[in-house]
């Protein structure tokens, strides 16, 4: 009998949680000192994620309550600074199907006859399509990509205002507390980038497939 394929969520979960061994890294240097930083981050890496440490059997757990702590759709706003129509399915006819240079535009009005314009109705007929060609190779990979790094961007966020509150009720509103704020906000920031690139990957791969599909379906 095969084995179970692991939802991608689950395949994702060491890497969240070495990010949140990383992210508390962070935290215990800008609080102790911030003195040969870089060395001072791995120490406390390798300290943190140590097989010894309590910090190894309690991750996982964080993992999970942290990546929870947020609803899917302020995830989704984290990312694509939006809070309605945030995914990029809403944008996927009118905007990303034309930016894309593997396919044109009219190659999926087409096939698919009429195209919608509204947002909801784009999400939709666009997820129709996925759920059609969602085992593909291309599709799995950047759907993959694009959870991972939308929960490292939720995951820095958390860690943004968690962690500067916590030096402010510390009292250390200082230089550390700045540095603090600056380096997790560029973190935010650049994941965040990076996750809405991957979303609008993911969508346009789902096109690019179902383009070159000449079967009769």
């Amino acid at each position: 009998m095969s084995k179970p394929v692991k939802s991608l969520k689950s395949q994702n979960r060491p890497a969240l949680t070495a990010f949140i061994i990383y992210c508390l890294a962070v935290y215990i240097v800008f609080t102790t000192g911030t003195t040969e930083f870089w060395k001072s981050l791995i120490e406390r890496f390798d300290a943190l994620n140590s097989k010894d440490g309590m910090v190894a059997f309690i991750a996982p757990i964080l993992c999970v309550v942290i990546t929870g702590i947020l609803s899917v759709s302020i995830k989704e706003a984290l990312v694509f600074f939006r809070y309605k129509n945030a995914l990029p399915g809403h944008r996927a006819f009118s905007k990303l199907a034309h930016k894309d240079k593997r396919f044109k535009a009219a190659d999926i009005e087409n096939k698919m006859g009429i195209i919608p314009e509204d947002p909801d109705e784009q999400n939709a007929e666009w997820f129709k399509l996925y759920k059609r060609y969602e085992s593909d190779t291309s599709i799995i990979e950047a759907h993959k990509i694009f959870l991972l790094t939308r929960d490292l961007t939720a995951i820095s966020f958390i860690f943004l205002i968690l962690g500067t509150a916590s030096f402010s009720l510390q009292q250390q509103v200082s230089s550390p507390a700045f540095r603090y704020f600056i380096y997790m906000l560029v973190h935010y920031l650049s994941i965040g980038l990076a996750a809405r690139n991957y979303g609008n990957r993911f969508v346009t791969n789902v096109f690019a497939v179902y383009v070159t599909d000449h079967r009769k379906i």
